[in-house]
């Protein structure tokens, strides 16, 4: 259930798009894993609640990189620091 409310909460931020009218906008949403914006309560779901959950034989899987997508998203290209 605790995983079923973090995707709700991202899906009813990033739906509207007058929740994201600015950078500023999106950076407090996301907030970091020392605030309580949506990098902590992602990083709960994924770590301590599913992490809890799958049986710890399919950490050597995931360490693989068997379950990533096959093309990287935009955001793993490095990029100049501006």
């Amino acid at each position: 259930m605790k995983v079923h409310a973090a995707l709700e909460e991202l899906n009813r931020f990033f739906h509207q798009p007058y929740h994201m009218q600015s950078l500023e906008d999106v950076q407090e949403y996301l907030g970091s894993a020392d605030t309580n914006g949506a990098f902590k309560l992602l990083s709960l779901a994924r770590n301590d609640i599913m992490g809890r959950m799958l049986p710890t034989e399919l950490n050597p899987l995931f360490d693989s990189g068997i379950f990533d997508a096959p093309d990287s998203p935009y955001y793993f290209k490095e990029r100049a620091k501006k």
